[in-house]
């Protein structure tokens, strides 16, 4: 399914749905599938971070600019190689970062 999605500009990084069968069986089946690149980076990000920064790194952007520090840059630190490793080379950035980079 990631495949295939992959292939659009917007990204579908959750799908979370039932389908109801029960006439056919009595029976009901649940769908819930995370995109593997989301799930990593939930475990350093919140949710909604994750999502922006998952939705960055798919469009292969130079720089994620932010002023979170406390949320965003301070995990960026702190988990160095990992988000590299997640991430490659997306670069998080405040704006006075920004300014000086370009």
């Amino acid at each position: 399914v990631f495949e295939l999605m992959d292939k659009l500009r917007f990204h579908v990084l959750h799908v979370d749905g039932a389908f109801d069968v029960s006439a056919f069986q009595n029976t009901g089946f649940a769908v819930s599938k995370t995109d593997p690149l989301l799930m990593q980076l939930q475990a350093i990000f919140d949710p909604g971070d994750a999502e922006h920064i998952a939705h960055a790194t798919k469009e292969r952007c130079d720089f994620f600019l932010t002023l979170d520090e406390e949320t965003i840059l301070k995990r960026v630190r702190c988990n160095g190689a990992a988000v590299a490793n997640i991430c490659g080379p997306l670069a998080f950035v405040s704006p006075e970062e920004l300014v000086k980079q370009l």
